[in-house]
């Protein structure tokens, strides 16, 4: 906040209030705890190394951040972590999938759906139906006061949110819930102001003692590893 940007007054008090309510979730343990020997995937869903080993941090913090680019398995580590909390005695209603847009949060569900056959899926639903949209006045029900009725939250195409949302969003985050953030910081930003899901990532990049886990998936498990294909997917993260 001490470089020259100019910025209004709502929107800088906004980033101010965003960040707090994101240390506040970083800095605060969990009030339940998931043994290790829990973090078993069912089977046919199959984790690569990085993936298994970032279910500990994410089980461990309130706050996790999940990146990679298209077929990195995002979705599939996010369907190990609600396996593990249902087997753990989580309900299926102590859970929601949520996304920006329907579309983005129908696909998530189908996806859990087809990855987790045998089990309950939470429900779904978009950002502003979670949060409580009311139109008529452009507030959302749920806040501090009033927060969400779930543990944990799982957000997908985070990349999308946008400044005011996602502050609506952590400020709904009940004291001992949990929210995980998945996307892609180089494709579909906000459309409104704020990068939040990007300077979340760039910020704990370049800190020398990361707060909260920031998970990378580089592997691609849409594309062949050589070939035609292998070059047209490089060629895009670049």
């Amino acid at each position: 906040y001490h470089h020259p940007y100019i910025s209004t007054h709502k929107h800088y008090w906004g980033q101010i209030h965003c960040a707090q309510r994101w240390k506040h979730l970083t800095q605060t343990q969990p009030t339940s705890h998931i043994p290790l020997a829990a973090l078993q995937t069912p089977n046919g869903l199959i984790l690569n190394d990085v993936q298994q080993a970032a279910l500990i941090p994410i089980l461990q913090h309130r706050a996790s951040i999940v990146c990679g680019g298209p077929g990195t398995g995002k979705t599939t580590l996010g369907a190990a972590l609600v396996n593990i909390l249902l087997k753990q005695g989580l309900l299926p209603d102590e859970i929601v999938l949520t996304a920006p847009t329907g579309k983005a949060a129908q696909r998530l569900q189908w996806t859990m759906e087809q990855m987790l056959p045998d089990q309950t899926i939470p429900p779904m639903a978009t950002l502003h139906r979670l949060l409580g949209y009311q139109p008529h006045t452009g507030m959302f029900s749920h806040n501090q006061q009033n927060p969400i009725l779930t543990q944990w939250t799982l957000v997908d195409e985070a990349s999308m949110i946008d400044l005011e949302l996602m502050r609506t969003l952590l400020d709904a985050i009940p004291h001992d819930g949990h929210v995980v953030l998945l996307g892609d910081p180089k494709q579909l930003p906000a459309i409104q102001v704020g990068s939040v899901f990007q300077d979340l990532i760039h910020f704990q990049n370049n800190n020398s003692q990361p707060a909260w886990p920031v998970i990378q998936l580089q592997t691609n498990f849409r594309q062949p590893t050589t070939g035609p294909s292998q070059n047209i997917a490089t060629l895009a993260e670049t």
